[in-house]
């Protein structure tokens, strides 16, 4: 696990290494986001999984996410407009130490028993450590790449990432799914269609969400895809 978590922080350094003088000082916007807004975003949501578990340490009230993802990724987006790539990124390299000093304090079993902790809902806490610092920033980072013109390689990190997330039982047919949601949605319509079977089968539950899910409209029309439902 803490292998994957620092494997995911090498690929946003590498990202950062590989941006021109112009990329690194450049300004996003609500519909392109800039490399400086990708971290900013991504230090929101580790200052908030850091936030919870030191709730969780004090026994006090775990603070959740709910339902306003857009609206605070917006205003996270906003209100970090002048600030430069550089202290972004010293703040997510501060913000990666002290996660990883909470991730080794857990025991095996804090980490592999998912009926541990109530407020993770049946999830595992290294299920949560793996969405929050690999899954999530790894997504980020895929995107940036895509929008970048580097379709290729952003391809390349998403099939190797869900080849290590399926040796997490609980995560294989997450990371099956979200693979086919990257390929329906950056014109591979045929690789989607396996990885989907393979999800539904694995998690059914998943075949409403689907049905409503706007990354996978493109499949839409395709028999193949129409028969998943059959």
């Amino acid at each position: 696990m803490l292998d994957l978590v620092q494997n995911t922080y090498a690929d946003l350094m590498d990202l950062v290494a590989s941006l021109s003088p112009q990329e690194k000082t450049a300004k996003g916007s609500l519909k392109l986001w800039s490399a400086k807004d990708m971290v900013a975003h991504l230090n929101f949501w580790e200052r908030h999984f850091i936030n919870q578990l030191d709730k969780l340490a004090k026994g006090e009230k775990i603070p959740m996410a709910g339902d306003y993802f857009d609206q605070v990724n917006d205003g996270v987006l906003y209100e970090h407009m002048d600030q430069i790539l550089e202290d972004a990124l010293s703040e997510y390299q501060q913000i990666h130490k002290e996660l990883l000093k909470k991730y080794e304090a857990f025991s095996t079993e804090d980490l592999s028993d998912p009926k541990k902790f109530a407020w993770l809902e049946g999830c595992s806490m290294s299920v949560r450590i793996l969405g929050n610092s690999a899954w999530h920033p790894q997504s980020h980072i895929a995107n940036f790449y895509v929008k970048h013109g580097q379709l290729e390689k952003a391809t390349q990190m998403q099939e190797s990432l869900t080849e290590k997330l399926k040796g997490y039982p609980t995560w294989e047919p997450t990371a099956a799914y979200n693979l086919a949601c990257f390929y329906a949605l950056n014109g591979m319509k045929e690789k989607a269609i396996p990885n989907l079977k393979e999800a539904f089968k694995l998690r059914p539950d998943l075949i409403e969400w689907s049905k409503q899910d706007s990354d996978l409209n493109s499949l839409r029309e395709m028999p193949e895809f129409k028969a998943l439902y059959q």
